[in-house]
């Protein structure tokens, strides 16, 4: 066979390249090429075809779990996986938890003609306008929505009179002691959720409290599945006030079927069990 044409393979370069990511894991094709002198390009092909490697994106966890954590995790992953395969229709099931929301929603990019000026985008600060919501969902959609003023804390006795109580009072729980069947509620282990002083509250009303995994939120369907989504909806939209906002919230989960409220319970589902296959972590 004839000899390939190209310039041949530079083993020295190879290896200078293995030995500069070996002693630095995070440095980059640039910073790498910078220390060779050579070009990144030729960097990311030895990287690639050379070497064997790729770019990957870094997966974001909440937290470093100590291994007391992972194991109370799974444990807790099987007590919730349980529940919910008793409570199959998830109508007497409610999960939630607090939010903020912001008034003004910019977009993220935009469609300008080439000889336009790119427009600016103002990032949120802690001036921006924003109000906390209380949202609390079950299988077949949203039972609480609880606006925080201003002037309020959000504590312990701020959720038992606003969001317990509410609960308390509702139709949902009207109807569970018709049917002689508790109402289970699953919250995060928020200082105002877990104080004594709420515990011992529950203890005289007709609910079953599902407690939650520490450092989990990615077994809560508010955090993985539901905030996100209501905000992204929102992408574009200014609120002038705490009425507009609230009003775009409940278009937002008027305008769900029951198959959407459904979906988020399957998906906690798969996570609580993905949580144990992979003995309690991330």
């Amino acid at each position: 066979d004839l000899p390939k044409p190209g310039r041949p393979v530079d083993e020295q370069l190879t290896v200078s390249i293995q030995r500069q990511h070996s002693n630095d894991k995070s440095a980059s094709a640039r910073k790498i090429a910078r220390s060779l002198n050579v070009s990144p390009t030729t960097v990311v092909d030895h990287m690639r075809n050379r070497i064997g490697m790729k770019l990957v994106f870094l997966r974001n966890i909440p937290h470093i779990l100590t291994e007391d954590q992972k194991i109370q995790r799974v444990k807790l992953s099987k007590v919730l996986l349980q529940n919910l395969t008793q409570e199959q229709e998830t109508e007497f099931v409610l999960t939630g938890d607090e939010c903020w929301f912001v008034h003004q929603y910019q977009l993220k990019e935009i469609w300008i003609l080439k000889n336009e000026d790119i427009p600016v985008r103002v990032i949120d600060s802690h001036y921006t306008k924003k109000t906390m919501f209380t949202i609390f969902i079950n299988g077949k959609g949203v039972q609480l929505i609880d606006i925080k003023p201003d002037s309020e804390k959000i504590t312990s006795d701020y959720f038992i009179a606003n969001v317990l109580a509410s609960i308390e009072e509702s139709d949902l729980m009207k109807k569970a002691k018709r049917w002689k069947h508790k109402l289970c509620l699953h919250y995060d282990n928020a200082p105002s959720h877990c104080s004594q002083k709420v515990k011992e509250r529950n203890k005289n009303s007709f609910t079953k409290i599902w407690d939650h995994p520490p450092y989990s939120p990615d077994l809560a369907i508010c955090d993985f599945g539901l905030f996100g989504t209501i905000k992204n909806s929102f992408t574009g939209n200014d609120f002038d006030d705490v009425d507009d906002l609230k009003n775009a919230i409940e278009h937002f989960f008027s305008s769900k079927s029951e198959d959407f409220f459904h979906s988020l319970f399957t998906c906690w589902i798969r996570r609580l069990n993905a949580c144990i296959s992979n003995g309690g972590n991330y």
